[in-house]
């Protein structure tokens, strides 16, 4: 990999807690909660133990939320994009992963995403989408982009000034 040339931009995805749980967790702990309080009502019936089940199953759910949030941080720890003038190269560290080289002349679109939640914490996804068949999955998505609205500016002065086909 070519690595002469000066970078333009580097991309280190921004893990947030908040953003991961309120956009993934947030529903189901509610809705969890809702079917507890409603066992509430029949704890004086002979179903009356279904209430211990949904604490134990609301605690399982809160495990497995923190387990899910220490992993993804992990996983944002381990990516590296880097924007050069032709091409991105995405540093993978991940465990069965490999670094990979995206030339812009191979990329079909560029999308800046961010919904409600992300716009709160100031932060985004882009979506490239890659018009070469040989990707098993024609997106490269890059979840985290702190920073969004000058992020996103700079992403599309490199790409958008470099390839006319976007």
């Amino acid at each position: 990999m070519d690595q002469e040339k000066e970078p333009l931009l580097t991309i280190n995805p921004r893990f947030n807690a908040g953003v991961l749980f309120l956009s993934k967790h947030l529903l189901t702990l509610i809705a969890l909660i809702f079917f507890m309080t409603m066992c509430l009502n029949i704890e004086n019936t002979e179903y009356g133990n279904i209430f211990i089940y949904f604490i134990i199953i609301i605690v399982c759910y809160l495990i497995y939320v923190v387990i899910n949030i220490f992993k993804t941080k992990k996983q944002y720890r381990l990516v590296q994009y880097i924007f050069y003038d032709d091409k991105v190269m995405v540093l993978d560290k991940r465990k069965g992963h490999n670094d990979s080289v995206i030339y812009y002349n191979q990329m079909f679109d560029v999308v800046m995403t961010q919904n409600y939640i992300q716009k709160f914490f100031n932060q985004g996804d882009l979506v490239i989408k890659l018009s070469d068949a040989k990707f098993f999955s024609n997106n490269l998505v890059i979840f985290g982009i702190g920073n969004f609205d000058r992020t996103t500016q700079e992403i599309a002065t490199i790409v958008y000034g470099n390839n006319e086909r976007i």
